[in-house]
């Protein structure tokens, strides 16, 4: 019955996105969080990871390119994307490509799947520009973004609290079955004068979760100060709150460390300094009354991050780029997380791959990788300066703002992680960077 259901579900999905485009995008960003549900249940499916793709993104990408042929008139008179973030993008289209070649892939699965991971979602930024005409369709998007988002974050709320009731592990085991293992990672937790668990929600990994929630709190913010329905303003003010708490409760530490760096920016852009500084002394007081009262050790928490910090900045930011230094790259997919499974016999316990997505660049693309996608970023992040200060409109400079505070905080933070090649983020990312530069002709056309 369940199977059925799935099936039914799929094929709709497919038909719907094929039909139209911008239904597609919609019935993606609808279904986004709930992918990792369909993973865990066909576990023992290696079709299971690519659902999405074969059901929505494919017939998304293709009635994209018949519109694009065959009602060219619909997107004749707008092309916001700078030409040159284009022209990175495509020499990084071909450098991928020809890494293929290389020797040091170890095989066709390798190749598809670093492939995959590298391009297979690049179009959305050319989707998400398209898809905006006017601020009401970027209402929308958020709209289905905010409704879609409230069972995954309540769920992840709830598990966090009966993991404190009736035992982390109990629960996981009671959710996941034999996939929780894997979807927790081993069940590891920390201490910061409270255990943090690390929670997958209806994700199938629980760092897709936790980056979910932070994307959360920057898309809720955009609602509040885009919708001007009163109901919906309300409901996306609740929603800010608890996308912070789900994105602390969540398990990663770094959310703590992002969500601190995505609201002194989103403050700093919106240059509101006085709202800044009291917002500063004011989490300095509350955090130092709760800890208080709860009888909490801030000095474990801080003992922590500092020992983290400096072996991240060693091992990873560092070290990462030193051990993977290449001149002319080693082909794609050799660091490619995904592409694990086309390693034989690979030992996850010794992991040898390099948890850095610039160190990831080099070591599959050589010196000339690693500089096209510095390039890349350097101009999406300085055009996106360029879009923020060109707008006057109050609640789309703010939009931009969110935007451009979420895409520079990705970027800063892949010198650890691989958040870019990660279901949702990859997704969100390079949609999210279109929409940016067609925010300017959205205010023009509501002038």
């Amino acid at each position: 019955m369940l199977s059925m259901a799935a099936v039914l579900l799929a094929g709709y999905c497919f038909f719907r996105s094929l039909n139209s485009w911008r239904v597609g995008v919609l019935v993606l960003f609808g279904m986004l969080p709930y992918m990792g549900v369909f993973t865990i249940i066909f576990k023992d499916s290696s079709f299971a990871p690519l659902i999405k793709d074969f059901v929505i993104v494919m017939p998304l990408y293709i009635s994209f390119v018949l519109s694009l042929i065959f009602k060219s008139r619909e997107f004749s008179n707008y092309y916001d994307i700078p030409v040159s973030i284009t022209y990175f993008i495509a020499c990084i289209i071909v450098l991928v490509v020809v890494q293929t070649l290389n020797p040091g892939v170890e095989s066709f699965l390798m190749k598809a799947i670093g492939l995959k991971v590298w391009l297979f979602y690049l179009p959305f930024i050319y989707i998400g520009n398209h898809f905006i005409r006017s601020k009401n369709d970027l209402v929308l998007v958020l709209r289905v973004i905010a409704v879609s988002s409230i069972i995954p974050m309540c769920i992840g709320i709830c598990e966090f609290l009966l993991s404190l009731l009736f035992g982390y592990k109990e629960v996981m085991y009671s959710i996941y079955g034999d996939a929780a293992s894997a979807a927790t990672q081993n069940f590891q937790t920390y201490e910061l004068g409270f255990t943090l668990m690390r929670i997958p929600s209806t994700f199938s990994y629980w760092i897709q979760y936790s980056a979910y929630t932070f994307s959360m709190v920057v898309f809720s913010y955009m609602l509040v100060k885009l919708d001007e329905g009163q109901n919906w303003k309300k409901f996306a003010r609740i929603l800010f709150w608890v996308s912070l708490i789900a994105a602390l409760l969540s398990g990663a530490k770094a959310n703590f460390l992002y969500l601190s760096m995505l609201l002194m920016a989103l403050l700093l852009f919106e240059k509101k300094s006085k709202l800044l500084t009291a917002m500063f002394f004011g989490t300095v007081v509350f955090g130092v009354v709760f800890t208080s009262v709860l009888g909490l050790d801030l000095s474990v928490a801080y003992e922590l991050y500092s020992r983290l910090l400096l072996r991240y900045w060693g091992e990873v930011v560092v070290g990462g780029i030193l051990e993977g230094f290449t001149i002319f790259g080693l082909g794609t997919g050799v660091n490619t997380g995904p592409a694990r499974i086309a390693i034989e016999n690979y030992d996850y316990s010794l992991d040898a791959m390099i948890e850095n997505y610039y160190a990831k660049a080099l070591i599959e693309l050589g010196i000339i990788g690693l500089v096209l996608i510095l390039l890349l970023f350097r101009k999406i992040a300085v055009a996106g300066f360029q879009q923020v200060g060109q707008l006057t409109s109050g609640p789309l400079k703010s939009a931009s703002a969110a935007i451009l505070a979420y895409t520079l905080i990705i970027i800063a933070t892949s010198v650890k992680g691989w958040l870019l090649d990660l279901d949702p983020i990859n997704i969100y990312f390079w949609f999210f960077v279109g929409v940016l530069f067609a925010l300017a002709r959205c205010e023009l056309r509501s002038v």
